[in-house]
C-alpha cells in the first residue's frame, strides 16, 4: 500500500482498493472474530502508510494481527500492531484455538526463511496444547506451480512441513505473498492463500503476469471439532 489515495502501484490504486475490500466485508460478512493480515502491507514502509492502514481497518472494529511481508518494515509494523512477530513467533489465544504468527522475512530478499530457533518455537507451541492450531506466515511453504513465484517462496518450506506434519492439532496454514487464491493440503493440514486486496498474479505462470481477477479476502471458520470451512469473496 502507498502513503495516500492519490498514489498508485503498477497503475493500481491500492488505498482505494483496500477501502473497497473493507466495505465488502462490512456488507457481506460482518460477523467474524479477528483479522489476519498476511503481509506486504506497505510498499513505502513509512509511518504514514501504516497509520493509514490502521485507519482503513478501524471501521471493522475487530482485533488485527499482522505478519511482515518481504516489502514490510517488521519493527515499524510491530509499533502499530504489538503482536507482529519479528525475531520470534507470536501466539494468539482464541477460545478453542491458537494462531501461531511467524515472520519469514529476510531483509533485502524477496524469498523467505524460518530460523531454526523459530522452527523449534513452533514445535514447542504445538506440543504445549491440544487446542486447534493455525499457522500464519507470508511466504508459501510449498510449490504453487508458478516458477518465478516458487523461486521467491519459503526456502525451507519442506523442512517446516516435515516438522509439523505429525501434529494432528495443526489444521491450517495461511500464507500471503502470491496475490491469488490457492487451496491445497499437506497430509491432514489444509494450506490456503488469499487474493490480494490490490492487484492479482496469474496462477501457474512461468513469469510475472498480472491477472484481471478482482481483489478479495478469505473468510475462515474453525469448527469445534477441528474442521475448517473457508470461502473467498471478491469485490
Amino acid at each position: 500500500m502507498t502513503n495516500n489515495a492519490s498514489e498508485n502501484i503498477r497503475g493500481f490504486n491500492t488505498v482505494e482498493s483496500l477501502k473497497n475490500v473493507v466495505k465488502a466485508i462490512q456488507e457481506k460478512n460482518p460477523a467474524f472474530d479477528i483479522i489476519i493480515v498476511s503481509g506486504d502491507i506497505s510498499q513505502t514502509c513509512t509511518e504514514e502508510s501504516y497509520a493509514l492502514f490502521v485507519s482503513i481497518l478501524k471501521p471493522l472494529g475487530k482485533p488485527v494481527y499482522c505478519i511482515p511481508g518481504n516489502h514490510d518494515d517488521a519493527s515499524l509494523l510491530q509499533r502499530f500492531f504489538p503482536d507482529t512477530p519479528t525475531d520470534t513467533i507470536s501466539v494468539v489465544e482464541q477460545n478453542s484455538s491458537r494462531i501461531i504468527l511467524v515472520n519469514t522475512q529476510l531483509k533485502h530478499q524477496q524469498y523467505g526463511f524460518i530460523s531454526s530457533d523459530n522452527l523449534k518455537r513452533i514445535i514447542d507451541t504445538l506440543e504445549s496444547s491440544n487446542k486447534i492450531h493455525l499457522l500464519a506466515l507470508h511466504h508459501p511453504p510449498l510449490s504453487i506451480g508458478s516458477q518465478w513465484m516458487d523461486d521467491i517462496g519459503l526456502k525451507n518450506g519442506a523442512e517446516l512441513l516435515k516438522y509439523v506434519e505429525g501434529f494432528e492439532n495443526l489444521k491450517l496454514i495461511l500464507y500471503g505473498h502470491v496475490h491469488q487464491e490457492i487451496k491445497t493440503n499437506h497430509r491432514h493440514i489444509q494450506i490456503f492463500a488469499t487474493p490480494s486486496t490490490c492487484y492479482q498474479f496469474l496462477p501457474e505462470s512461468e513469469n510475472t503476469v498480472y491477472d484481471d481477477r478482482a481483489p478479495g479476502y478469505r473468510l475462515v471458520k474453525i469448527n469445534d471439532n477441528g474442521t475448517i470451512e473457508s470461502a473467498v469473496y471478491r469485490i
